[in-house]
């Protein structure tokens, strides 16, 4: 098994970064951790079935993405003995010559629990993790001596209750099998979870099976010429690049050489030094100059000095100063003399360039290199030639294996679906179909990089008796299927049917809710929906005689939520109203004691009271028995805990209690939280003030001390006003009848004393 303290980001757990993919043979693939976080600390830890023994283990650091952060020291562990530390130097951070990474030797043990934990890396620990990029093991090499390396290998079993169900009798049903590789659009920083697709499936008796798909070129092969020649690529002349700008297939080194202005090789961004374009020809060629054509705008880097390589021979050549436009797309073309060389083969590699700098998406910065891109490159005259309309399509045995054994298909499809990343068609060679058998049958479809064909789905179908048939012979009533079209909105759907003969399922492809309800207009109310596609909404509908119809879907909560804006905003014009009559009866009383003074006198007797209560709020004792006390801090501490956290609540339910039994508490506790916020605050002041904490998304949890005191400050003042909620309601029920006004006037002077 292998495991790890955690793995992708704080935010999010991105699967293309799990544990085991640092065990899988696979250098594409690995074991990432921390990005924008702190990383000391972190473990990666296998345990084995068997014993090993060895001296060492070696170790690959990630190399492909985002690289400003690395690991400088790690702590190795076996079994539950003291921790080994080891220093990673650049070796560790290289793949080449079939050397995974650095031998990092101990002495000869044998175990079976091994612990890698990060120690230390490049860049010191620090209040802000912004922008660095996460760090891990791309392949961890443990064998015993003189074994094969210990490797994970993931198979995916597909559902097997519902068919062990059925049993034998499934037989008499048609079967269709889906499997979709787990991928994402391949744009870095992202890269797929599944570099293939490995697939066990248990039937309960023997049936053969037609096959169908989807598979796209895949951008990243080993060998870049392999998807020239997928597309059909031919003639005396080739050409390829060592890598091009991600997700663009067009930008590929053969469109150097095209003759298309339109068309261009781009290097990837960032990784601009070094890349290089090659051109080969039938026969020799030679050449004292290369006429290049560049998009030099806003958006690219340029050249300033290439390396020419033809034959054995190669110069480093200084390009002429290429003049930049402020228009998108604007081509500058100049001349690349040098002394003459013959070759079959041209090849240029960029040393040098005039950097056109971009802001990073994850750090903010300016620390990104716009690329390189060469629109043609005229070399003697040597162009490519044209790619077909369609795609060759050859019976390949190369790409699919069922229980062991290879099956031939073929890919369909044109050329321009495949340099725009849509999919194309998987057919099977044999129109018999493959025979599946009873029991565990294991589908295996060989990696992208390997052929620059990634399978990204697998149909298989059968029909009922066991016989291969395609799927859409599968489909009851498919000519009866009605059409569908939404007028969208955010919360409602009007959905228009047509055509509907036969009863159909309806889906609404938003995450499966209750809350979703869906009726027929002038029909019946469907309710609510039911889960379908293993996410979604989905409700049967059955037309009974309605060829044509309209119906309603809508989330009935929004209902309650626009009640809840709706007394929301009453409350507000509420507050205001009691504003303004307030303001203005003080405004009149004021008025009134002005003029009499017996109504000054009224006032002035009406103020005190307040006084007096305000007083007695702050410094008296309780007005509540030791039970109504207790009630009341269990009632307060109790909303406390839910809207904070439990700790907090059983803290503010006995600050309750000591307000209500003593007096010079209650003072304290009914300012304490004005004083709390602010150090809270004066305290985030200095704080910016000495370390400069720039304003980024995770700012606030360099505070994450402030949270208890914060709470504090936000409760307690809520507290003591429950409190004295609590105290007026009882004083209320025991108090005497306040005096008239005559009373009040009569009694000023002595109220006054």
């Amino acid at each position: 098994s292998v495991q790890a303290t955690a793995y992708g980001n704080p935010i999010s757990f991105t699967p293309e970064d799990r544990a085991a993919l640092a065990f899988d043979g696979n250098v594409d693939t690995g074991w990432s951790v921390g990005a924008f976080d702190k990383v000391n600390g972190q473990r990666l830890e296998i345990v084995t079935n068997k014993p090993t023994t060895t001296d060492h283990v070696q170790l690959l650091q990630i190399i492909n993405g985002p690289r400003d952060r690395y690991i400088t020291k790690v702590k190795l562990r076996f079994d539950d003995g003291p921790r080994v530390e080891a220093t990673l130097d650049r070796s560790s951070r290289i793949s080449q010559h079939r050397s995974l990474g650095q031998s990092v030797v101990f002495g000869k043990r044998t175990f079976r629990k091994l612990s890698i934990e990060i120690a230390d890396t490049n860049k010191p620990d620090g209040p802000l993790y912004s922008g660095m990029s996460a760090v891990g093991f791309e392949e961890v090499t443990l064998a015993s001596d003189g074994g094969q390396p210990i490797r994970v290998r993931e198979v995916t079993r597909l559902p097997q209750d519902m068919l062990a169900v059925f049993g034998s009798d499934s037989q008499q049903h048609p079967l269709v099998v889906t499997m979709t590789r787990l991928r994402v659009r391949e744009v870095p920083p992202r890269s797929d979870e599944e570099s293939s697709m490995v697939r066990a499936i248990d039937l309960p008796s023997d049936r053969s099976f037609a096959l169908t798909g989807d598979a796209r070129v895949f951008p990243y092969a080993t060998d870049p010429r392999d998807i020239d020649r997928l597309l059909g690529g031919s003639g005396p002349v080739q050409a390829w690049a060592n890598q091009f700008l991600a997700g663009c297939l067009s930008c590929r080194g053969a469109s150097a050489f095209d003759g298309d202005l339109t068309t261009a090789w781009t290097t990837p961004v960032n990784a601009v030094l070094d890349q290089w374009l090659v051109v080969r020809a039938a026969s020799p060629v030679t050449l004292n100059h290369l006429d290049l054509s560049f998009i030099a705008d806003a958006q690219h880097s340029v050249p300033t000095r290439l390396k020419v390589q033809i034959g054995n021979k190669a110069l480093n050549v200084q390009v002429p100063p290429i003049r930049q436009s402020a228009t998108i797309g604007a081509i500058r073309t100049v001349r690349v003399a040098f002394a003459s060389m013959t070759g079959t083969q041209v090849k240029i590699t960029i040393t040098k360039l005039a950097a056109k700098p971009t802001k990073s998406y994850f750090a903010g910065d300016a620390n990104l290199v716009l690329p390189v891109s060469i629109v043609e490159m005229n070399a003697a005259g040597l162009r490519v030639a044209a790619f077909p309309t369609d795609l060759p399509a050859p019976c390949r045995h190369d790409l699919v294996k069922v229980n062991g054994a290879p099956i031939g298909i073929r890919i369909v499809g044109s050329n321009a679906t495949a340099i725009d990343s849509d999919p194309l068609h998987v057919e099977l060679c044999d129109s018999s179909g493959i025979a599946l058998h009873h029991g565990s049958n294991l589908i295996e479809v060989v990696p992208g990089r390997d052929k620059a064909l990634q399978l990204d789905r697998l149909v298989l179908s059968s029909a009922s008796g066991g016989r291969a048939a395609p799927v859409g012979d599968l489909i009851p009533h498919r000519d009866a299927i009605p059409t569908v079209s939404v007028s969208k909105g955010r919360t409602k759907f009007t959905v228009s049917i047509h055509g509907a003969s036969k009863p159909f399922w309806l889906v609404l492809g938003q995450s499966n809710n209750a809350g979703w309800n869906a009726a027929i207009h002038g029909g019946p109310d469907l309710g609510a929906s039911t889960l379908v596609d293993g996410y979604a909404n989905g409700w049967r509908i059955d037309p009974r005689g309605r060829r044509d119809f309209t119906m309603t879907i809508e989330w009935q909560p929004q209902q309650r939520v626009w009640v809840a804006l709706a007394l929301s905003g009453l409350v507000v014009l509420a507050c205001i109203v009691v504003v303004l009559v307030t303001g203005a009866r003080l405004r009149k009383r004021r008025r009134q004691a002005r003029a009499l003074p017996e109504a000054r006198d009224a006032v002035t007797v009406d103020l005190l009271e307040r006084s007096q209560w305000v007083w007695e709020a702050v410094t008296g004792r309780s007005s509540l028995s030791w039970m109504q006390t207790a009630a009341a801090a269990v009632l307060i501490g109790a909303v406390t805990g839910l809207v904070s956290s439990p700790r907090l609540g059983v803290v503010i339910a006995a600050a309750v209690v000591l307000a209500a039994r003593v007096r010079r508490a209650r003072l304290v506790l009914n300012v304490a939280g004005g004083i709390v916020l602010i150090l809270v605050g004066a305290y985030i002041m200095q704080a910016q003030w000495r370390h400069h904490n720039p304003a980024v998304f995770e700012w606030p949890t360099l505070y994450d001390n402030m949270i208890i005191p914060g709470w504090i400050a936000l409760v307690l003042p809520g507290a003591m006003w429950a409190l004295d909620a609590v105290e007026g309601r009882v004083k209320a029920r025991v108090a005497d009848p306040l005096p008239s006004n005559t009373a009040r006037a009569a009694t000023a002077d002595e109220a006054g004393r």
